[in-house]
């Protein structure tokens, strides 16, 4: 299976395109505040407010935001999801969520040698500022990035932390830059070729948004590129489709359509 690679949409931003500053919700002068406050009842006569749950919305990004990762962990992530067992029966993996600055030296660098085993290629052949090492460790590392970990279960072994990395997902939650939708977006999500089609992928993509439902976020993004053709099947059967934002095919004058080199791809969670 290719690597289930994805890229944030701005690394990949046309020449023609301007660029645009993502809105933060300041953590340092906003009080934490509940992830699922009181709601009044709703009847036939107060129908559901889109206005209000936005805002509600974008209060839990901040509130979640603030927690440590063991406290993300006991309130987003459910217990059994944080083992998954693989299709053969067997084989059992741990999914560990840390936010960035809790990711050891070990992790981090474990992480960026799979997308870049995994993705390198891609990115020099579709992206406009091509592959760049040290962008990308600082990508990784940028506030507010949050990840799941997964390592294969050892039995024997003490310390969990040492056993090694197969794979990960990185996102953010944020509020869309362009149009203020609350939203999880996920940076990265890539599999060492032995932790392939086990259905970790669709366990990962499931967590996602688990924790983007948790927190009432309309929608879950990603970029993928349009070569990697195993992984935009995955999200397409996953519910993912072209984003308003993603860049369009073109038309040729004979008649041929072309492909984007990478499409932006959600789904609402209405």
């Amino acid at each position: 299976m290719s690597p289930l690679s994805t890229l944030k949409r701005r690394s990949l931003r046309t020449n023609d395109q301007k660029p645009q500053k993502r809105s933060k919700l300041s953590m340092s002068t906003t009080s934490p505040m509940s992830p699922n406050p009181s709601k009044p009842p709703i009847t036939l006569n107060s129908p559901p407010n889109p206005l209000k749950s936005r805002t509600r919305a974008a209060l839990n990004l901040i509130y979640a935001n603030s927690l440590s990762s063991t406290q993300f962990t006991q309130q987003y992530i459910p217990t059994s999801s944080q083992r998954f067992t693989a299709k053969d029966g067997h084989s059992t993996y741990a999914c560990t969520f840390k936010r960035t600055q809790d990711v050891t030296p070990e992790e981090k660098e474990a992480c960026f040698q799979i997308i870049r085993e995994t993705s390198r290629r891609d990115y020099e052949a579709n992206a406009e500022q091509g592959w760049d090492d040290e962008r990308k460790r600082g990508e990784m590392g940028e506030e507010g990035m949050k990840f799941l970990l997964v390592k294969k279960e050892e039995p024997n072994k003490q310390d969990e932390d040492s056993s090694q990395i197969l794979g990960f997902t990185s996102f953010t939650l944020e509020m869309d830059p362009d149009n203020q939708i609350p939203q999880l977006y996920v940076y990265e999500i890539h599999l060492l070729p032995s932790a392939r089609s086990l259905g970790l992928g669709r366990h990962l993509m499931s967590l996602n948004e688990v924790i983007a439902r948790e927190l009432e976020l309309e929608k879950v993004m990603l970029t993928v590129f349009t070569c990697n053709t195993k992984a935009e099947g995955l999200y397409r059967r996953l519910g993912y489709g072209v984003d308003e934002q993603s860049p369009k095919e073109r038309v040729m004058r004979s008649g041929k359509v072309v492909r984007p080199k990478y499409l932006i791809l959600s789904k609402a969670l209405s």
